[in-house]
């Protein structure tokens, strides 16, 4: 794969794609930025703040939610 072309897709593009590839039963992807993510991974993005990162209050509080999903039976994001 070019790297160049790679770099050029927004940050959701390549993720959306290894789901696709992997078909995960459960997953989340944690970025600061939102921009260019795939209507379809929404629901799945925990979005960071950019300076704090997942130190943010609201990404801490949203952080154990996310992972115990993970473990569900059915899976799934919350």
């Amino acid at each position: 794969m070019d790297p160049q072309w790679l770099d050029s897709l927004p940050r959701g593009a390549p993720v959306w794609g290894e789901v696709c590839r992997r078909q995960p039963e459960a997953w989340f992807a944690l970025d600061d930025d939102e921009a260019g993510w795939p209507a379809v991974c929404r629901d799945h993005l925990l979005h960071t703040d950019p300076a704090r990162g997942v130190s943010a209050p609201a990404v801490l509080a949203e952080l154990p939610a996310r992972l115990a999903a993970l473990h569900r039976p059915e899976g799934g994001s919350p």
